[in-house]
């Protein structure tokens, strides 16, 4: 039976940005978003620190609720799994879509406000081991996402690899239990897990692996769809207004996350 690897947040993330050229929907301008009074978003049903249904809580969810007390207006989160969901609850806005250069703003059916989160994949290995070239894999066993660019990459390494484990946190569970040498993950889930477990992670440190691929970095920001200029301007007012007066950067703090570089 094939698994699904959707709770992982990162694959979450790139499957909207990969998923949302061809899908054909229909959401509020910024004007019938305030006449209607709610602000719909669609969040996953379980892809912390991003969002979490059962609590309702996740850093999406916290700063789309920001976002609707700044319009003035209530804030409804319809639930997907998958991005192409989005059609059937006809929601607003994803509060996190990968941003490439020169992409804000943009002319089609998403609408892309300026970047407010850094995403990166990152190797989490024990703090006494460097991993700087794909050399430094040889001899190691290496647990990553099934498809992933490292993964290709690791494929021509004298490595062993691990795709069974199919979140972040099942990956550095795997590092922590010394099951694998190396563990890739998305920054996020990295900042999410030391959060969550502080002293197990004390002895163990991340390591960049843009020196494999330039594209394991990206941006974050928030997508409307079928919106228009005016939404996005007011969205990027609104996100540097809670920068401003240090809103993002705690929200940012509190999941794990790291600020535009």
């Amino acid at each position: 039976m094939k698994k699904n690897n959707m709770n992982n947040p990162t694959i979450f993330i790139v499957l909207l940005f990969l998923t949302l050229k061809p899908m054909m929907l229909n959401a509020a301008s910024l004007s019938v978003i305030k006449e209607n009074g709610e602000f719909n978003i669609c969040a996953h049903k379980d892809a912390l620190p991003f969002s979490n249904e059962k609590n309702s809580d996740g850093m999406h969810i916290e700063l789309a609720k920001l976002m609707a007390d700044e319009l003035g207006v209530s804030l409804k989160t319809s639930w997907i799994n998958l991005p192409r969901y989005a059609k059937y609850v006809n929601c607003d806005a994803y509060m996190g879509v990968s941003i490439l250069p020169g992409e804000a703003g943009g002319e089609g059916f998403l609408k892309k406000t300026d970047p407010y989160a850094q995403i990166e994949i990152l190797a989490i290995t024990d703090s006494k081991r460097q991993i700087d070239t794909l050399d430094d894999f040889n001899g190691l066993r290496v647990a990553t996402t099934s498809g992933s660019l490292i993964h290709m990459a690791l494929l021509n390494q004298d490595t062993e690899i691990f795709v069974s484990y199919l979140t972040d946190e099942k990956i550095l569970d795997a590092v922590m239990n010394g099951d694998v040498d190396v563990g890739i993950v998305s920054n996020s889930g990295w900042g999410w897990y030391k959060i969550n477990h502080e002293k197990a992670t004390a002895k163990f440190h991340s390591q960049s692996t843009q020196f494999i691929n330039s594209m394991n970095a990206y941006t974050l920001g928030i997508g409307f769809r079928k919106a228009d200029k005016a939404t996005v301007t007011e969205a990027n007012k609104i996100l540097q207004k809670i920068k401003k007066r240090g809103d993002l950067v705690k929200l940012l703090d509190k999941y794990g996350l790291e600020s535009v570089r």
